[in-house]
């Protein structure tokens, strides 16, 4: 029998309405996973070319992404799908179970019991029902209904869901926390105190999964950091605020923007929102991924050669997280090559692996190398930038292993000899 879209978009919306009002309705706390729901194609459409109602709600997102469950739960599926890929599902309290579709790798173990905000795994482009990297997300009565039967719109039912947690202005969207009742566990976390400002702000910091050397300053920009100025020209105290600045180093893995009026469209936006001073109901902190890292006439890239440079393909086969795209660059040839298979004859070769990570063994011949001749000395560090040297990240946001976080290629440029007849004795 041939059931209309209306028909079927009513029951669903019928089995949303009836679940959102149990007794464990109110027991679970939710979160959406990023700030930017593709409404327009959201859940029930059939715009696009669909033949049947869109399950789901998409984020579209960088492949390798870092995924946060909306909710605690346990994990009780993970399989491959082929048209959803690698699809993981959660458990909740309330008796709903989450669906994560298209991701990178397998995610966690069924039976692992995840808080809401871990990270369950990583946005990718697997299956055939894919048109790019994004998270196919899914909200269900049932185990299997992220792949068939009935499913709930996913972002109507966690938004009606936002309030049962922590206080309302913990806020994590992908990376980032906001949180108003102190650091975060298991975070890192700065303090963005304005002593000035008498709206208890003495308890909110801004968090981040990863080591990201952010600091918080209340007296300008910090030298030698990339600095976004948070301000609210309204409210108890604004001109306290005029020169407040969240700052982190050179060649961090996100670029921060700052809004007063709102999120920024395009961007993910973590609510800044401290709950005794309204004025603050509509400022947001926004990132974007950051894939190319440029130091002293180098580049690292990771997707694809940068255009007016010199490139060579970085890529290691063996290792599954689409490192096929990553080239290294300079602004001038000087020669670059790289090697998977062990040390290129007759060049000056430095090795380039990370020890710390599952995949380790697939790095252990990779180099890169250089003529003999050339005045660039390279430097491989798995654990930051080296003191003294010219260092340039490499990171690419779909590598899935944390081990890369930490991973920099640092060099020192000999001086280029004194021409001939300058310098040395004195001619008599």
């Amino acid at each position: 029998m041939k059931t209309t879209v209306a028909a079927v978009a009513g029951a669903l919306l019928l089995g949303l309405v009836t679940l959102g009002s149990t007794a464990h309705a109110a027991s679970t706390c939710y979160q959406l996973p990023f700030g930017n729901p593709d409404l327009a194609d959201g859940w029930g459409s059939t715009c696009c070319g669909r033949t049947n109602p869109h399950r789901g709600v998409d984020f579209a997102q960088a492949t390798g992404t870092p995924i946060p469950a909306v909710a605690d739960g346990v994990v009780r599926r993970n399989e491959y799908n082929g048209c959803l890929g690698n699809a993981l599902v959660i458990e909740h309290g309330d008796g709903m179970f989450s669906g994560y579709a298209h991701m990178v790798g397998a995610g966690l173990p069924i039976g692992t019991t995840v808080k809401r905000g871990d990270i369950i795994g990583h946005v990718g482009n697997t299956g055939t029902c894919t048109t790019g990297p994004h998270l196919h997300l899914t909200m269900a009565p049932g185990v299997d209904g992220f792949k068939g039967g009935t499913t709930v719109d996913p972002y109507a039912y966690i938004q009606g869901h936002l309030t049962c947690g922590p206080p309302p202005c913990d806020r994590t969207v992908g990376e980032f926390t906001f949180s108003c009742d102190g650091p975060q566990a298991g975070q890192v976390c700065v303090s963005v105190d304005e002593p000035a400002d008498p709206s208890s702000w003495a308890d909110n910091h801004f968090c981040t999964v990863h080591e990201l050397g952010m600091r918080w300053s209340v007296n300008g920009p910090l030298d030698g950091m990339v600095c976004t100025q948070v301000i609210e020209s309204v409210g108890p105290a604004p001109q306290a605020w005029t020169d407040n600045f969240l700052c982190v180093p050179p060649q961090t893995p996100y670029a921060l923007a700052y809004s007063a009026a709102g999120p920024i469209a395009g961007q993910n936006c973590v609510h800044w929102n401290e709950t005794v001073a309204p004025s603050w109901e509509d400022n947001f902190v926004c990132f974007t991924p950051v894939s190319d890292f440029t130091n002293g006439g180098l580049t690292f890239s990771a997707d694809g050669p940068v255009e007016g440079k010199t490139c060579v393909n970085v890529d290691e086969p063996s290792d599954p997280d689409t490192w096929s795209d990553n080239h290294f660059c300079s602004d001038t040839d000087i020669g670059l090559k790289w090697s998977s298979l062990d040390p290129i004859a007759g060049m000056k070769c430095t090795k380039v692996g990370e020890g710390a990570e599952a995949k380790a063994a697939e790095w252990d011949d990779n180099y890169l190398c250089v003529p003999p001749a050339s005045p660039y000395t390279f430097t491989w560090s798995s654990a930051g930038p080296l003191d003294g040297q010219t260092c340039v990240r490499w990171f690419d946001h779909a590598e899935t292993s944390a081990t890369w976080w930490d991973n920099w290629m640092c060099f020192v440029k000999a001086a280029p000899p004194a021409p001939s007849g300058q310098g040395g004795a004195a001619l008599t």
